[in-house]
């Protein structure tokens, strides 16, 4: 079966321009229909090869000091992917794949996928059928999983092996649980990687199964933001917090719909992101409204402002002397620290125990110290990293470096390795 990207509707006068990706697909053997997050695996793989050719049109090559420029058009992914109809793939191996002019994925159950010139294709399925040897295809890089381990990824911060199973093999639930995972960040604070994932992965599953769609999961999210901003500034901290929770969740709920089902879009990026960087110090002050007034706190509504700025400040520099190395994956203790700087849900750890505690005066006063501290380290290390900068010396993420692991305590590798689910 051929699935081919859609391309506009031309006149009738003009030809139609083939289509620079396409995908084939082998049937597993069986006639049911693998779907996962409520989509057909065929579909996903399709929209995983639209989104790769997009993001190689648009990729921008970094030199310092200089404007970012375009990938010429010899970089963009051009030819036929051949796959078994159930295959779920990882974006990194499917970029890789695609990277090549011919390649081959296999595993220890056999081929898996192959990446050829488009006049190739049907060569490319008697070997994926196993009517052909793989020898029949001049110049093709044979990849594995396992080759990409320890590959890291900036996009998701994790360094682990990409996922590449057939549903057929291990289920539904299963392969679900494994794409859900596959698409966690690996860095991120304490409460979206210890207690959001189960919740998360069931609101997904629901939202996928029902059609919604990333961006909508992302303007819920947004209603919740600012009834927990109104609930702040009225004093109305307990529903204010519900709220503010609630948009946490929807918060990661959002990306991993996205993910999940292939639906990524630069203007939903934007969006969510656009949210978390400004939101936070608003919720602070409309907290500090809340107790009836600024006047004894606004010392510690500019102590919250002014750290979380330079905050952001430290990570811009970092990323401008290391990149693709960000602050937070560079050492093990920056990753630790990842887990527990003053970001909005661990600063809502803070604001939930005060109120709780009737003390909700007390909870802003230790947002303001706690993001003091955890300024002064994203700075601390900024300095390090300039210094290794100054002196020539690659600054590489701890994942990505040889014996990575070994870098930290055993008990930091495991909690910074915690699946998901």
């Amino acid at each position: 079966m051929w699935l081919q990207r859609n391309t506009a509707v031309l006149p009738q006068h003009e030809s139609k321009p083939p289509p620079a990706t396409s995908l084939v697909v082998i049937p597993s053997g069986t006639q049911e229909t693998f779907l996962l997050f409520g989509i057909p695996t065929q579909t996903r793989l399709q929209r995983q090869l639209v989104l790769a050719e997009l993001a190689a049109s648009t990729a921008m090559v970094k030199q310092r000091g200089r404007k970012r420029q375009a990938a010429p058009p010899s970089a963009l992914p051009n030819g036929t992917l051949v796959a078994w109809d159930d295959l779920v793939l990882d974006d990194r191996l499917l970029q890789a794949l695609t990277a090549q002019r011919c390649a081959a994925l296999r595993t220890t159950d056999g081929l898996q996928a192959l990446w050829v010139p488009h006049e190739q294709a049907p060569l490319a399925m008697a070997i994926l059928c196993g009517q052909q040897s793989i020898s029949s295809l001049a110049d093709c890089q044979i990849m594995t999983p396992d080759s990409f381990s320890g590959v890291y990824s900036k996009k998701l911060r994790r360094a682990d092996r990409p996922l590449c199973l057939r549903v057929h093999a291990v289920g539904q639930d299963q392969a679900e649980q494994a794409l859900f995972t596959a698409v966690y960040k690996g860095m991120t604070d304490i409460v979206t990687k210890l207690v959001w994932p189960r919740p998360a992965f069931w609101l997904t599953r629901w939202a996928a199964r029902r059609h919604i769609r990333p961006n909508q999961v992302t303007l819920l999210g947004a209603t919740c933001m600012l009834a927990a901003g109104v609930g702040f500034w009225h004093g109305i901290f307990g529903w204010a917090l519900v709220a503010a929770w609630l948009m946490s969740l929807l918060d990661t709920v959002d990306g991993k719909l996205a993910r999940t089902t292939a639906t990524s879009s630069h203007w939903g990026h934007v969006l969510d992101h656009g949210m978390d960087i400004v939101h936070p110090p608003f919720w602070y002050l409309a907290w500090a409204m809340g107790l009836h007034g600024v006047s004894w706190h606004g010392p510690v509504v500019t102590v919250i402002f002014a750290g979380y700025v330079l905050g952001r400040i430290a990570e811009g520099v970092f990323s401008r002397l290391a990149w693709p190395c960000s602050l937070f994956t560079w050492k093990p203790w920056t990753s630790l620290l990842r887990l527990v700087t003053a970001r909005r849900n661990p600063n809502l750890i803070l604001l939930s125990a005060a109120a709780l505690a009737n003390a909700p005066g007390a909870g802003l006063t230790a947002v303001a110290l706690w993001t003091a501290f955890t300024t002064a380290l994203l700075w601390w290390a900024t300095c390090q990293a300039y210094w290794q900068h100054t002196r020539g010396i690659a600054i590489v993420p701890w994942l990505a470096a040889q014996h990575g692991s070994e870098l930290a305590p055993r008990w930091m590798t495991r909690l910074l390795d915690i699946r998901p689910i």
